[in-house]
């Protein structure tokens, strides 16, 4: 039994030792671990683009470990209609597969940006006006000191629709977000 538990124990010490040495190597190549958190408010505006889509209209704030943003984006995800899940409707983007996109910037409080592009997004609307879902994407450049990165991150949001007397939707919504910001001079 000794041998086992030591054995375990052993083994689990070796993963995090490798895993703390891939992390350690990741931000000694330029490879910055972001980890942020953020909020603010939507606009749907219906019958957006010729095909007859919502577009979203969203302005938040947030802090990451680069330091405190504003952001602002667009994102035009297809209605799949309402499942057992989702009894608002299910909304999804697919940029690869042509289904919705979705764009955003963060500026933070020197002017310098990071530009980001949905790849995957899955928004499940509740029957009492809630939402949540997450996104996956790639960091696509920016300005400043961000010219030129890249990299990849992943979401999750969740917040409230506040139905107004015109067919459009406003609302609230926070979020959580980890990515990894790719410096082109240390690729």
């Amino acid at each position: 039994m000794f041998r086992r538990t030591a054995w375990i124990i052993g083994v689990i010490a070796g993963f995090l030792f490798i895993v703390g040495l891939q992390s350690a190597d990741a931000e000694h190549r330029g490879h910055r671990h972001i980890r942020s958190t953020s909020g603010g408010t939507y606009l749907d505006l219906p019958n957006f683009s010729p095909n007859g889509g919502t577009a979203i209209w969203a302005t938040g704030q947030g802090s990451n470990t680069l330091g405190t943003y504003i952001s602002q984006g667009v994102s035009q995800p297809v209605y799949q209609g309402e499942d057992p899940k989702c009894p608002g409707g299910l909304l999804i983007i697919d940029a690869q597969g042509g289904s919705g996109f979705g764009f955003s910037t963060e500026t933070y409080s020197n002017g310098d940006q990071i530009y980001y592009q949905v790849r995957t997004r899955t928004e499940c609307l509740d029957d009492q006006n809630g939402f949540t879902g997450s996104d996956t994407g790639d960091i696509v450049g920016g300005t400043g000191r961000f010219a030129g990165v890249s990299g990849t991150y992943e979401s999750s949001f969740a917040g409230v629709r506040q139905f107004l007397n015109t067919p459009q939707e406003f609302g609230s919504f926070t979020g959580e977000a980890t990515g990894i910001l790719v410096f082109p001079h240390e690729r």
